[in-house]
């Protein structure tokens, strides 16, 4: 039999490779790439760790849930609530995100072809991907896979182009005001909670190669943020752009950028398609609506926003990466003991992460949420 651990590896990178892959070389650049690396490291392990903790959640428990039906079954109907509000807002602020970042590289790479506006090419990117959520999982795994590959041939042909103009000085500075800066950027772009239940379930026959999966998927994440912010940040230095590839005409020429460009819209293409197929099945497993309803609740609220014009890509990325992630991620290792406990099946594996650990990060979490509110709202 064909292993499916391939494919559960193209879904898990799929989902989280999307809009914060170009926010990271803004942030590292402004505080130096070697302390940037660091932060890459640190907030790695610590996503890694919760992600594997939501791991054995899903594995312990029989019944297929999304993330807000493991909340209600572990920590009671205050969790489903709460997780809920977190999950949400993060969902749609992320798919709102990803609409307006394919839009704005679409227009980079067909404008002077075909003309039309970046909320043209958003709609446009809209309907084909709206389509493929409501085919549902199959549709979305074989897309996936397929741009799996694609991303790293993109990347590749990066290095390629982008490679001859990097300046090593550019990878030597410090600059530790903005030592803050890169939290909620670097959060956003780990995370991809909602696509591990639908990895449990692909793997349901080899649950030998599930925490394998979560291990490489992470890995391999880490390295395509550390290769992707190494050139970017060693072309452009302290001049990254807050979009990273756009910034780079001046240096490199429109070619460069529109690889570049091509790049941004695989890694948020897959993203969407994930987070889409997740919030679909909240609205079907979790809250038992009508599949068709969720299909409509799920694509059409992001929509209705991005029409609005009320939210902003940058904003979007620094509230989601720390208020949703720090929500969601305190939850999910309270929900981690509970599952220990109350669990109902044999897990695929088994994690051992003690409680001081646990009291540790999910005060990360709480300072990292505050910082963002207080910095949104106060400053």
């Amino acid at each position: 039999m064909k292993s499916k651990l391939f494919s559960a590896v193209a879904i898990y990178t799929g989902t989280v490779v999307g809009a914060g892959i170009f926010g990271i070389p803004y942030v590292i650049a402004k505080i130096g790439f070697i302390p940037g690396v660091i932060y890459l490291v640190v907030l790695g392990t610590i996503v890694t760790i919760k992600m594997l903790c939501y791991g054995e959640v899903v594995s312990r428990t029989k019944e297929f849930h999304q993330t807000t039906g493991y909340a209600e079954k572990y920590l009671g109907k205050w969790g489903k609530y709460a997780i809920s509000f977190s999950l949400f807002f993060g969902l749609y602020g992320s798919l709102l995100a990803y609409m307006i970042g394919v839009g704005d590289f679409l227009y980079t790479i067909l404008g002077d072809m075909l003309g039309g506006t970046p909320m043209l090419y958003s709609l446009l990117f809209f309907v084909l991907a709206s389509l493929a959520i409501l085919a549902g999982l199959g549709m979305i795994i074989r897309v996936e896979k397929v741009m799996f590959i694609a991303l790293f041939i993109v990347i590749s042909l990066f290095f390629v182009f982008g490679g001859k103009h990097i300046d090593l000085e550019n990878l030597r500075t410090f600059d530790f005001s903005h030592a803050f800066l890169p939290y909620g950027v670097l959060f956003f772009a780990f995370t991809g909670l909602s696509a591990i239940p639908d990895m449990s379930r692909m793997l349901k026959k080899e649950k030998h190669n599930f925490k394998k999966a979560l291990l490489i998927g992470t890995v391999t994440v880490f390295f395509i943020y550390l290769c992707f912010t190494f050139i970017i940040v060693g072309i452009s230095g302290a001049g990254t752009s807050p979009e990273a590839v756009v910034g780079l005409v001046g240096l490199l020429g429109k070619k460069i950028v529109i690889v570049g460009s091509v790049f941004g819209v695989l890694a948020m293409a897959t993203s969407f398609l994930t987070l889409g197929l997740a919030m679909k099945e909240i609205y079907r497993y979790d809250y038992g609506l009508d599949k068709t309803l969720g299909w409509v609740l799920t694509c059409f609220v992001p929509l209705i926003i991005f029409l609005l014009g009320l939210v902003s890509f940058i904003g979007v990325l620094g509230a989601v990466g720390s208020v949703t992630g720090g929500i969601s991620g305190i939850m999910i290792l309270w929900m981690y003991l509970r599952a220990k406990k109350k669990g109902d099946q044999e897990p695929a594996y088994v994690i051992k992460v003690p409680k001081p650990v646990i009291y540790i990060l999910s005060v990360i979490f709480a300072l990292g949420a505050l910082y963002e509110v207080y910095y949104l709202f106060v400053t």
